[in-house]
């Protein structure tokens, strides 16, 4: 794309070097905190992510084909976290107005097929595997993971991205694992605290009600935004690399790495 400017790959531990040149690493909880500020930094981004909430939180009390909306609407947002995350990464021009975002969704939904796919083996493989003693399924989720950014980001079919992130995931597994456990913590807390003052105001029958979905939103939305742009972050600082044209040398280019 014309907005960024890229380094040249390097392969991800364990697989083919060192990951990807100019790119620093991070801890899960730092890794975390760069997703916040990356989306907070673009609020149209934000509030797509907050309607993601919102269609999914309602989806309960409304016909299927609504929740299937949501779901398609999930996979296009989550698509554009991951192209903004590389925009950011690499210092590109990050367009935070609603409608440089409408044309991101645009440019994700060309993959939506591949994205489904990935889905549906994704959502399969994670939930046979959490029927044996749960560790199974946090494994294979973490494994997997990665192949909705490869997805997007690289152009890859279902079969290649789920291939690629397991074999990029691979040295990555415990950063990847505290990231779902960031998000799965802070949305238990959060959703505790906010059930308790919704029991003591309103009453039990609140806490069931599409008011208390629509409450809750926007802090689903900066925990669910920023976990997936934290996952395409390790993504691409791990991602493989380019093939390079023949008679092109490894190591030839001189591209000095963008700070940020």
């Amino acid at each position: 794309r014309g907005q960024q400017q890229q380094p040249p790959r390097q392969g991800p531990p364990g697989v083919q070097g060192g990951g990807v040149a100019g790119i620093p690493r991070k801890n899960a909880i730092d890794t975390f905190m760069q997703g916040v500020k990356w989306l907070v930094a673009v609020p149209a981004l934000l509030g797509a992510f907050f309607l993601v909430e919102v269609l999914n939180g309602l989806g309960q009390f409304v016909t299927g084909l609504f929740s299937l909306a949501g779901s398609i609407l999930t996979l296009l947002v989550f698509g554009a976290a991951y192209v903004y995350t590389e925009r950011f990464v690499y210092g590109g021009d990050v367009q935070g107005g609603v409608d440089g975002v409408l044309s991101t969704v645009s440019e994700v939904a060309s993959r939506l097929l591949a994205l489904i796919g990935i889905g549906l083996i994704y959502v399969i493989v994670v939930f046979v595997g959490l029927l044996f003693l749960l560790v199974p399924g946090i494994y294979l989720g973490a494994r997997l993971v990665l192949a909705f950014p490869a997805c997007v980001l690289d152009g890859e079919g279902v079969t290649d991205s789920l291939s690629t992130s397991w074999d990029v995931a691979e040295g990555n597994l415990l950063k990847l694992v505290g990231l779902g456990a960031i998000n799965f913590l802070a949305a238990i807390g959060f959703g505790i605290a906010a059930s308790v003052v919704a029991a003591v105001v309103g009453g039990l029958s609140a806490v069931e009600s599409p008011v208390f979905t629509l409450a809750i939103a926007p802090v689903s939305a900066v925990l669910s935004g920023a976990v997936q742009m934290a996952i395409a972050r390790v993504y691409i600082e791990n991602r493989p690399p380019e093939p390079q044209p023949q008679g092109q040398q490894a190591g030839g280019y001189q591209q000095e790495p963008t700070q940020y």
